[in-house]
């Protein structure tokens, strides 16, 4: 796996086999809050670790404790395709 964060201004290439996103805003205030609360070294640890949660979890859901009770949490329909979407068929 190969997860780098981009440090310096440079002009960005698409080439096959990456991609390449920008952060900001309410995003880019929930990872740093995310890196302090979890004390993550750098983004990248926080991407790698949502990877493998999301690689093991059954059924397209996970479950996490909040205030002592179970809760079931899977993609929303904003985030997924759908299965009726003639392009991702």
């Amino acid at each position: 796996m190969a997860i780098n964060q981009i440090t310096e201004k440079k002009e960005i290439i698409p080439s096959e086999g990456k991609i390449y996103l920008e952060i900001d805003n309410g995003d880019l205030k929930a990872l740093n809050l995310i890196k302090t609360i979890f004390r993550f070294k750098d983004f990248e640890g926080i991407l790698r670790f949502a990877l493998v949660i999301l690689l093991r979890a059954d059924n397209n859901t996970i479950y996490i404790d909040e205030k002592g009770k179970r809760v079931k949490i899977t993609p929303t329909e904003e985030v997924t395709e759908s299965k009726n979407d003639p392009e991702t068929s």
